[in-house]
């Protein structure tokens, strides 16, 4: 009985993955992932509402100083306000 039980299961054939196609799916699982816990979480709601979305960049000024300070505007940060910037 298990003889003809297993001549009715179809063959399987196993399918090869390639290493590009494979990381690609990887990457868009982990993405999936972070973004479920983003959009879930609690914390960071500030950043949230500027940066919804996993995976954006954001392109800082050369500057230092000017960086900081758009970094700072982005997390609203309070202390800006009492420091004077030049």
């Amino acid at each position: 009985m298990a003889k003809s039980t297993l001549q009715k299961v179809p063959h399987m054939s196993y399918n090869v993955i390639m290493f590009t196609t494979h990381k690609s799916l990887i990457s868009k699982l982990v993405t999936t992932t972070w973004q479920q816990h983003w959009d879930r979480s609690v914390c960071a709601r500030t950043t949230y509402e500027m940066i919804p979305s996993v995976g954006s960049k954001i392109i800082f000024p050369k500057n230092r100083r000017i960086a900081i300070s758009y970094a700072r505007l982005l997390l609203n940060d309070t202390t800006l306000r009492a420091l004077s910037i030049t």
